[in-house]
C-alpha cells in the first residue's frame, strides 16, 4: 500500500471470523520505487525441524504455529511490502527412543512487492536461506523441502 511516498508495511492475518491487520513499520518510497508497479507473489514455505532446543516452541502446539507465523511473516516482510499470511499448519511428533522431536511446518503466505526487480529464483534462494537460518535458532537441524514463489 502506498500513501504519498510512504510505504506501509502490514501484516495481514487470515482468521475464521474475517481479516485481523496491524502495522508494522512505514518507510519513504524513492522516485524510481513509486513509479514501479506492484507485483503479487504466493509463498509456499514447506519445511522438517528436528530437536527443538527454543523454550518458546516445546510441546506447545498453539504456541508454536504462533511463533512459527512470526518468523516467516517477518522475514517475508523483510523481502515484500505487504503480507496476508494463510493458515499456518505445525505437526508435532514428541521425541521418542528412536528419533528426536519432529516439527513439520507448512506456511502459505501471499505477498505484493513493489520495492525492488528480483527474479523469482532469486527470491527464493534469499528466502530459503533468510528462513533456514532464522529456524535454526530455535532447531538444531533444519531440512527446507521448499520455498515456492510463484508470480500471480
Amino acid at each position: 500500500m502506498q500513501v504519498k511516498g510512504t510505504q506501509l508495511l502490514r501484516w495481514t492475518r487470515q482468521t475464521d471470523d474475517g481479516q485481523q491487520s496491524m502495522l508494522i513499520a512505514e518507510r519513504e518510497l524513492t522516485d524510481s520505487a513509486q513509479q514501479k508497479e506492484c507485483k503479487m507473489y504466493t509463498i509456499l514455505v514447506d519445511a522438517l525441524c528436528m530437536d527443538c532446543h527454543s523454550e518458546q516452541l516445546l510441546n506447545q502446539a498453539a504456541v508454536t504455529e504462533g511463533v512459527v507465523e512470526s518468523i516467516i511473516g517477518l522475514i517475508l516482510f523483510d523481502f515484500l511490502g505487504e503480507i496476508a499470511m494463510g493458515e499456518v499448519r505445525v505437526i508435532f511428533e514428541p521425541a521418542t527412543d528412536d528419533h528426536p522431536s519432529i516439527y513439520r511446518l507448512r506456511v502459505p503466505a501471499t505477498g505484493l512487492n513493489e520495492m525492488i526487480e528480483t527474479p523469482i529464483d532469486l527470491l527464493q534462494a534469499r528466502l530459503e536461506h533468510a528462513i533456514s537460518c532464522e529456524l535454526l535458532e530455535h532447531f538444531h537441524t533444519v531440512v527446507i523441502n521448499a520455498v515456492d514463489v510463484e508470480k500471480t
